[in-house]
């Protein structure tokens, strides 16, 4: 699982340009095509997500996604 924070989620943080510039990138992604995507390994706690890693570890923050060719 990946997520794109809302850059509102991440005033004051050092990666905000990153997160900013990964939420425009996402806007051009389409469905069906491969994508790479970089961000920040995160152990989330268990809660009523659809899709979970059986641990929880999620990409969060995306810095980067970009279309693979």
């Amino acid at each position: 699982m990946v997520e794109f924070p809302h850059p509102g989620c991440a005033t004051g943080s050092l990666a905000l340009a990153a997160i900013k510039r990964a939420r425009k990138q996402a806007a051009t992604l389409q469905v069906g095509k491969h994508v790479r995507v970089t961000g920040m390994l995160f152990f989330d706690k268990p809660h009523t997500m659809v899709g979970n890693a059986p641990n929880y570890a999620e990409l969060h923050p995306v810095f980067k996604a970009e279309l693979l060719p």
